[in-house]
């Protein structure tokens, strides 16, 4: 009688598994091949480029390494002994004048495949390519369309829920924008226009725009100053209902305003009409897009970290052109962001971190760029630099920014006084949009090596030129190729 086993349900047994290791044994083996007897592929040619020593630069140093060290590698051929992997060695050994040569089979028949280009290329990844090599390779392997499987899959179905309308009654009218009212218009539109280049602006920085000359809120026959605009909330108030009818009355562009704490998105993934305008949007972008990172080789890894969402229509210009990471706390910061910031350090290899930080001059903007300081270096380990790019009393004094409403309520109140000596507080909405960014451009290349920033654009420059001329190359084939097509 056996002895029960303890071996679970679908466990492979010894013997199958040694039956797998000999049928894997047995497919990697490899055979001494006469080199007369293997062909090169008429397709690696197609797709690499003749091999000779003329054309191939590397070649010469693959000839003497397998003269040193052997041929590491057996080429791999198919069945009817068409090469598919190791042309290049091929050449060499030939080169050395070997007669026979380390060979692995495929099951593969190069006289029944009807997609071999394709097959060549899947068996050549690890390859040193030119730049023409890697673009017929990349067409080859996307033969076979990648189509939406979950819009195949699914299949739609009625919804048992019902969906239940509702009637809304009344009207919502606006008034006109009345004569008293008129100076107060004039003044908003014109701050708004001055500062066109970063719309969209919110209401708070109309606001503080607006307390460099102040005006009336309404015009009375005496011009009585009670109406005068004022840095409170009663004005402010006043300011957001006045650009709410002027923006629909055709006053003030839709555009030129937004509140970018309220989130609204649309469909943002490409669809298309037809096969025509698929094919026109793609290779109008074909190639076009060519770029090198600028910090490639700068030894500060340099963030920005702004304290609301209000600042991004100055700061992202200025990231953008530098290729700069960026990060908006709407207050205070979580370990998720912190880690984000930790993991593009680790990976920057940069001998320095240094974070650009922008806030409120008041309480709460001082004590979360202090947050962000300590967590990133007592939790997270990053030997974080801090510069605080804005707001200073410096730029304060020099724009003659209006202090923001009181805070005395605030609980790092004091603590505030004490480290800045006043007890008046400024927001950063209160400071020329296009002095603060240059504020921030100018803090950028105060902590980045300037010189290697050129030699990148010189660089980058020169590759550019090279792929327009390939792109224009191209444009022409393509075109031949879909009228062809007849699309």
């Amino acid at each position: 009688m056996k002895s029960p086993t303890n071996k679970k349900p679908g466990t492979p047994s010894k013997n199958g598994h040694v039956r797998k290791s000999a049928e894997l044994l047995r497919r990697y083996a490899a055979k001494l091949v006469p080199i007369e007897q293997l062909k090169p592929s008429p397709e690696n040619e197609e797709i690499y480029g003749p091999i000779n020593f003329d054309t191939d630069p590397a070649l010469q140093s693959t000839v003497d390494s397998i003269e040193r060290l052997g041929l590491e590698e057996p080429i791999i051929v198919t069945a009817d002994k068409y090469i598919l992997s190791g042309h290049r060695r091929f050449v060499a050994v030939h080169h050395l004048g070997w007669k026979e040569v380390p060979v692995r089979f495929s099951k593969i028949r190069r006289d029944e495949s009807t997609d071999y280009h394709r097959l060549l290329a899947e068996y050549n990844p690890q390859r040193v390519k030119s730049v023409a090599a890697l673009l017929s390779e990349q067409f080859l392997r996307s033969e076979t369309y990648v189509s939406d499987d979950d819009f195949h899959a699914r299949h739609y179905d009625k919804g048992e829920v019902e969906a239940e309308f509702i009637t809304v009654e009344g009207s919502k009218l606006l008034e006109p924008i009345g004569e008293r009212q008129s100076e107060f218009l004039a003044a908003a539109v014109d701050v708004i226009n001055r500062l066109e280049n970063f719309w969209p602006l919110t209401v708070r920085q109309v606001h503080y725009k607006l307390l460099n000359d102040p005006p009336l809120t309404q015009v009375t026959k005496e011009r009585n100053e009670r109406w005068r605009y004022r840095n409170d909330t009663a004005s402010y108030n006043k300011l957001s209902n006045l650009l709410v009818s002027a923006r629909y009355l055709g006053h003030v562009p839709l555009t030129a305003l937004d509140d970018l704490t309220r989130i609204s998105r649309e469909y943002e993934f490409g669809t298309w009409d037809s096969i025509a305008q698929f094919i026109r949007d793609e290779t109008d972008g074909f190639l076009s897009g060519y770029q090198r990172h600028r910090l490639e080789g700068q030894r500060n890894h340099v963030e920005l970290l702004i304290e609301k969402n209000t600042l991004l229509n100055i700061v992202k210009p200025v990231a953008d052109r530098f290729m700069l990471p960026y990060s908006v706390n709407r207050g205070y910061g979580n370990p998720s962001l912190w880690r984000k910031m930790e993991l593009r350090w680790d990976k920057s290899g940069a001998d320095r971190f240094i974070l650009l930080t922008i806030s409120d001059h008041d309480p709460e903007g001082f004590d979360l760029i202090d947050d962000a300081t300590r967590s990133l270096r007592d939790l997270h380990n990053v030997p974080v630099e801090v510069v605080r790019v804005g707001l200073t009393m410096e730029q304060i004094e020099l724009e003659k920014a209006p202090p923001a409403f009181a805070k005395e309520t605030s609980s790092r109140f004091k603590q505030y006084v004490e480290r800045t000596g006043s007890k008046k507080c400024w927001e950063v909405e209160a400071i020329d949009p296009e002095f603060l960014q240059t504020e921030v451009h100018d803090a950028v290349l105060s902590v980045l090596d300037v010189e290697q920033l050129n030699a990148v654009h010189q660089r980058q420059a020169v590759e550019q030129g090279q792929v327009a001329a390939i792109r224009r190359r191209l444009g022409l084939a393509m075109q031949r190729l879909i009228a062809e097509e007849g699309i």
